[in-house]
This record gives C-alpha cells, structure tokens and sequence, in this order.
C-alpha cells in the first residue's frame, strides 16, 4: 500500500509543473491586440512605424513594448502616442544588423493578452558590394558588375576604381562586342567612357538597319547585308 501511494505521489509532482503551466497559459490571451506595420521588411537604422490595437482595460505604456533577436531582448529606445483607448501609434529606430527580429506586445485587456509581430532588416544593394576589389575576386557577371559600379560612384575614389577594373574586362563592352542593354547600362555606369561607347551603340544600329533576312521557298532562309 505505502509503495503505491508513493507512487501516486510521485505522478502528482510529475504534473505539476505541466498543469501549472496549462494554468498559466490559459491566463493569456493571444487574439485581443493587433500589430500592424507597413510592411515586413526594413533597412537598417530605419524608423519602423506600428500601429497596435486592442481591447485595452489598462492603458499601454513604452514599458508593454519589447523588442528581440533571437528571443535575446534588445534596448530600444521606443516613443509612443495614445490615438484613444483602443489604438496607439509607436516608432523606434531599427538596428543596423540585417536578420529577423520580433516585436512583442504584453497589455492587459480583460485578462493578460500577448501580440507578436516578426519582421526582417535586410540589406542595401550598395552593402552588398562593399568594395570594388570584392568584386573583382568574385568575377561577377558583367551586367551585375556594371549595375554595382553604377551604385557606388557616388564616391570618385570608389568610381575610378570601378572604370579601372572595367577597363581591363575582357568582356567590357568598350574592349568586344556585347548585348545591347549591357552597352546602354555602360553609358550610364560610366561617364568618361560615354563618348567610346555611344559610337559602339550607333555602329551597332547601323549595322542592324543594313541586315535583312531572306525567306526562300522550302523553309530556307538567308542573312545579307546591304552596304
């Protein structure tokens, strides 16, 4: 008798930290508040901008507002504006580091309520390119390497740099022939190569106003070129 009543005991306490949970949980609520943004994903240092809403019995203050990265809380420094009971409109500063963060708001409604909202800071296409020399080890596509340039020549050092690797590119359109868009992305990545490459573009139109197809009988066709 003493070992099996042990052994209920023994289940009880197994239980216990299991019921207390299911108690503790069913105090919150999870659909009382909503979060909305704008949108999902941000760049860095930007201001996000929510509104939250909700059936509030006690009104929210910056303290209800929590900010994590990998459930790791973050100091934020976060300003809020009441719109009335029901609504408020807050905004922070985002941090620099690209990843997935979570805001988290705790209020209290007719009981305990919770509302989680994930979003992304991602980065710029300029980050992506930190230096001219990365792209040069990497021997990107030339349109991808025309595009990059083109985004970083805001700096002179940065954008000499650029036309001096592009220069040395065999497949540059100012060193061999090359498609059409990549020539015309060119002239605009690349100023002091303007001159050069607007005569490849007009040499290059000239030579398609003198190409005609012949259609001949049984599905044959030949090119030829009228000079």
């Amino acid at each position: 008798m003493k070992n099996e009543k042990a052994l209920k005991i023994k289940k009880v306490l197994l239980l216990f930290p299991f019921l207390s949970l299911l108690i503790f949980l069913s105090s919150f609520s999870f659909a009382d508040i909503t979060i909305k943004t704008s949108k999902t994903s941000y760049l860095p240092s930007e201001t996000l901008q929510l509104e939250i809403e909700g059936n509030f019995t006690k009104s929210l203050s910056i303290d209800n507002i929590f900010f994590y990265r990998n459930d790791l809380r973050l100091p934020t420094a976060v300003f809020l504006s009441k719109i009335n009971d029901k609504r408020y409109f807050v905004w922070f500063d985002l941090p620099k580091e690209p990843g997935i963060y979570k805001i988290r708001v705790i209020g209290y409604c007719n009981q305990l309520c919770i509302a989680e909202k994930r979003i992304e800071i991602v980065k710029p296409v300029a980050y992506m390119y930190e230096s001219l020399s990365s792209l040069e080890l990497e021997k990107l596509p030339l349109k991808t390497f025309i595009l990059a340039s083109k985004a970083l020549s805001y700096e002179d050092e940065t954008r000499k740099k650029a036309e001096s690797i592009y220069r040395k590119r065999e497949d540059a359109c100012i060193n061999s022939y090359c498609s059409t868009e990549n020539l015309a992305l060119s002239i605009l990545a690349f100023p002091n190569f303007r001159e050069e490459l607007t005569k490849k573009l007009k040499a290059y139109e000239r030579s398609n106003k003198n190409l005609f197809l012949e259609i001949k009988g049984e599905g044959n066709c030949t090119f030829s070129k009228n000079n």
